[in-house]
């Protein structure tokens, strides 16, 4: 469901125009967009807006319905991104946005785990061992991310060991688009690539990728904060709770 462009609006207040795509998503998530917001963003067709009007009109617009694999190389490309802001950042900053950041990559491999996976495991060949490497990585990856909470970001080493992380979550992204993504391209007819986006969108909603600031502590907020590894294991419950209800996935 596409969201109206007055609610978009709210969360994109202080922009400056002209502006690009990537720093709509980036306002619109730093002020607690819900994902119904975020993914009416993502998915807008024109890359620059010269002004608010801009983004209104291109709400209005009729939009190309995208596969699951334009989904997922679109996601990646937000990760690295966030990896680059926590990065660059500083102080509170930072704490927030590598937040952002673990509550990010748990929806996205969770929500891969509940609709990707299972098709490639089922369609493409040697699906049980490629998926099996792939997990294997987000494994090794979630297990990177716990040391770095643990470590703390006014670390001195935090930010090298966040380089190796980003680098090897680079790694498994290309791996992933390489021998999994191209090739459910290839071998899942386009309806079934379009099943999979609204349904891989569907689970990505369940959990948003951080709390509204009115939010308070409800349970949806309550999903997201925590170790790194708790916040992985409830999402994950979550959207297979999700999945058990409505035969999605």
């Amino acid at each position: 469901m596409t969201a109206s462009a007055i609610e978009v609006q709210r969360y994109l207040g202080d922009v400056d125009y002209p502006t690009d795509k990537q720093h709509l998503v980036e306002q619109a998530r730093d002020h607690g967009a819900n994902e119904n917001v975020m993914r009416t963003l993502r998915d807008l067709s024109r890359e620059r807006f010269a002004s608010p009007n801009d983004v209104t009109q291109a709400i209005s617009e009729p939009s190309k319905a995208r596969d699951i694999v334009e989904i997922l190389l679109a996601r990646h490309t937000e990760i690295k991104q966030m990896f680059t802001r926590v990065s660059s950042a500083q102080g509170k900053q930072k704490e927030e946005l590598f937040h952002d950041l673990v509550r990010m990559l748990a929806v996205h491999e969770n929500a891969e785990e509940v609709v990707v996976h299972p098709a490639a495991r089922d369609l493409i060949p040697n699906g049980k061992k490629v998926v099996g490497e792939r997990l294997q990585e987000e494994s090794e990856a979630k297990r990177a991310l716990a040391d770095l909470y643990d470590l703390g970001i006014d670390h001195p080493e935090f930010d090298q060991h966040l380089r190796v992380l980003a680098e090897s979550v680079v790694t498994h992204a290309m791996e992933e688009e390489q021998q999994e993504f191209s090739q459910l391209r290839q071998r899942a007819d386009i309806d079934r690539l379009r099943r999979m986006a609204t349904a891989f969108e569907a689970a990505e909603a369940v959990v948003p990728t951080r709390p509204h600031p009115a939010a308070g502590e409800s349970a949806v907020v309550n999903l997201m904060v925590g170790p790194p590894t708790a916040v992985f294991d409830k999402i994950r419950d979550a959207m297979r709770d999700w999945r058990e209800r409505t035969g999605e996935g």
